[in-house]
């Protein structure tokens, strides 16, 4: 790759991952190639491949800093080599822990809007000279931030709803069964699920000390608070030492209530205080279950710790504690099993995952590692169901009232514990895919459409929205909220080419105000094909997912030929000047003055000549992509005509609220000027 670079004229520097400090003192840009590694036996990756990802973030971590620091946009690629389908073929057997990568890209996306980020895993097949050429070529653009690479092109993830659809039990009763994430909160919920359902002999696995007898002094007091105040008379202890060992009497009532809620179930169930993380510890684990329950059946790897902040304020603690529970835990546990054995291997992953999230970029490598994992062992083991279940919040474990009421605002609900376990228990009976997201509504929500991209608007950021001004505020021009929407479908859905729009609806209008910032979310769904082509339901929502334009964006293998102009406008040129129109009925100020003349306004309608757009970069600090997909000074040029059309035959201007039907027949408008 290096020399490819350098046919392009890049100056390039090769570094080690060990050496996060040697990046040069002006990086422009950072690509990042993991190993090429074929899977171990046993479990497919190594402690090895685990310190490769810590130190490959520590590198990018290093990136981002250097950005930062600068006011440097940046680029950081992530280059894989599973499968060139980021692993959902099943990684060809090629180490998937590496597949981590794009967790903490997907974050760093999230948190670094002026640096493009992007991860692509090529397909192994792909000559290193083709693959190399390929590669730089995707530098020079700014999405998908995920795809996969083959010699046909780009693919990249869409998510597709489906039921869990329960089949036969892959458990017999009796069958030995690991837990890892301990006897409380969703892990219990979901043991109680997997006993009521199976039958199984539950072996839960957490960190709390395996608990006593409780003292007789403290049974009558319920709560926290009690017991507190019941602690504190006894005195000699600190607030802190008072509150701890409140807490320690709650969990341990909490395990013994819920071990015995699981013999109530039908199921034999024993709790082991052990740390997941020491390899030795894990085999004793086993080496003891095997002994007193036979051949383990099954293992659901709960565990999980978070420790949030953002990529360039974490640690190497935090990561350590996060990756190592996550993926050092489990490794352990299947080199220390018979993999042929397991009927059942539930990985708890996230859908931090599958989105990326704020000050979750350890936990979104280690949970994308875990999916990639998931797909591979699911192809090694056709007689065991795997599944990687990226779950949304519960309500429960470490989701509390405020977590609650973000998720809220981002149209997200919680699990409740009850539905959790029985969809566990139903994925684990059914046989579908190695890799899900588990999400849940608000009651009463319309299912929203899968992320595409996320902005925050300002005016320092995009300052074209200076001259869209109305009522004293900035608003979003309905053209350039199109060409977004636009983008959102074919990021959604890379190698298509636009074709135009069906009903584009303004719900309520983008407001930007002076110093402040506006969320804005871009949002695409699954193709339809219809009439020869792809229909793709597209919207921009707002803080608290409020709807603000809508469309359904048309995309086409290839694009069609013009037809010929149906409409006929004849009639004598608009009545004013486009300086008067501008000054009169117009309000967009001198970056959207996009009309150059109307020679014909008549009742048939309006013919004007207008601008074509300068390149994105002129009209943003931040631009989605080099290229327009749309153009959207033609675009909104259109709409200006139809408000002076309105004034002229009506005798009020119309603002632009709803179009129908546009369609697009060529990638690129003219430069300068078109009809």
């Amino acid at each position: 790759m290096i020399a490819e670079l350098k046919s392009k004229g890049f100056r390039t520097e090769l570094v080690s991952v060990d050496s996060p400090e040697s990046l040069p003192a002006e990086l422009g840009a950072l690509v990042v190639i993991a190993p090429a590694r074929p899977a171990a036996k046993g479990c497919p990756w190594t402690a090895e491949s685990e310190a490769w990802l810590k130190k490959s973030y520590l590198l990018v971590q290093a990136a981002g800093k250097s950005f930062a620091a600068r006011g440097a946009r940046g680029l950081v690629l992530t280059v894989t080599r599973m499968d060139g389908a980021l692993g959902f073929s099943g990684g060809k057997d090629q180490d998937p822990a590496f597949g981590g990568l794009a967790g903490l890209i997907k974050t760093a996306a999230r948190e670094w809007p002026s640096v493009r980020c992007r991860a692509i895993d090529a397909d192994p097949a792909l000559g290193l000279d083709a693959c190399a050429r390929l590669l730089v070529k995707e530098m020079g653009y700014d999405a998908p931030v995920e795809a996969g690479l083959t010699a046909s092109g780009l693919t990249s993830v869409a998510l597709v709803e489906r039921a869990a659809v329960a089949g036969r039990s892959p458990l017999n009763p009796g069958d030995a069964v690991l837990v890892t994430g301990g006897a409380r909160g969703v892990t219990a919920e979901c043991a109680l699920a997997l006993a009521r359902e199976f039958k199984p002999r539950l072996v839960l696995v957490g960190r709390s000390p395996l608990p006593g007898a409780e003292p007789a002094e403290y049974a009558s007091f319920k709560t926290e608070a009690e017991l507190r105040g019941a602690i504190a008379k006894a005195g000699g202890l600190s607030p802190k030492e008072i509150g701890a060992k409140a807490k320690d009497l709650l969990a341990a009532r909490e395990i013994r209530a819920n071990l015995a809620r699981l013999k109530d179930a039908g199921a034999e169930a024993r709790y082991r205080a052990v740390d997941v993380r020491s390899e030795k510890a894990v085999q004793e684990l086993v080496k003891e279950t095997q002994a007193d329950f036979g051949p383990i059946r099954g293992i659901v790897h709960g565990a999980g710790v978070l420790a949030d902040k953002t990529i360039l304020d974490k640690s190497s603690a935090m990561l350590d504690a996060v990756l190592d529970t996550k993926l050092a835990s489990l490794r352990h546990l299947l080199n220390a099993v018979k993999p042929s054995d397991l009927k059942i291997l539930a990985l708890f992953s996230s859908s931090t995952a599958r989105y990326g999230r704020l000050g979750q970029s350890d936990y979104a490598i280690a949970n994308e590692a875990l999916n990639k994992a998931a797909g591979l062992l699911a192809a090694r083991l056709p007689d065991c169901r795997v599944a990687s279940l990226g779950w949304g919040p519960w309500d429960g474990g470490m989701v509390d009232a405020n977590l609650k009421k973000l998720f809220a605002s981002e149209g997200v609900g919680v699990i409740g514990l009850t539905e959790g376990g029985a969809h566990l228990a139903a994925e684990l009976r059914g046989s579908g895919p190695a890799e899900t997201v588990v999400l849940a509504s608000l009651p009463g929500a319309k299912p929203a459409l899968p992320l595409a991209f996320e902005r925050d608007l300002t005016l320092e950021a995009y300052p074209f929205l200076e001259s869209h001004v109305l009522a004293g505020r900035a608003v979003m021009p309905l053209a350039v909220s199109a060409e977004w929407l636009a983008h959102a479908a074919l990021h959604a859905h890379p190698g298509m080419a636009f074709a135009g729009f069906d009903d584009l609806r303004v719900a309520k209008g983008v407001i930007v105000r002076r110093g402040g910032s506006t969320p804005l979310k871009a949002h695409a769904g699954a193709l339809e094909k219809r009439d020869g082509h792809f229909v793709v339901p597209a919207e921009l929502r707002g803080k608290d997912g409020v709807l603000h334009v809508s469309a359904k964006v048309i995309l086409a293998a290839k694009r069609a030929a013009a037809p010929a102009a149906a409409l006929k406008v004849g009639g004598a040129a608009y009545g004013r000047s486009m300086a008067k129109a501008y000054k009169e009925v117009l309000f967009h100020g001198a970056d959207m003055q996009f009309l150059i003349a109307a020679p014909h306004c008549g009742p048939e309608g309006i013919v004007v000549d207008s601008k074509t757009a300068l390149p994105p970069a002129s009209w943003a600090r931040q631009p989605i992509r080099d290229r327009w997909v749309t153009d959207p000074a033609a675009l909104d040029a259109a709409f200006q005509a139809m408000i002076l059309w309105t004034d002229a035959q009506m005798g009020a201007p119309s603002l632009p609220s709803f179009a129908a039907k546009y369609r697009q027949y060529a990638e690129r408008f003219p430069e300068g000027a078109c009809a």
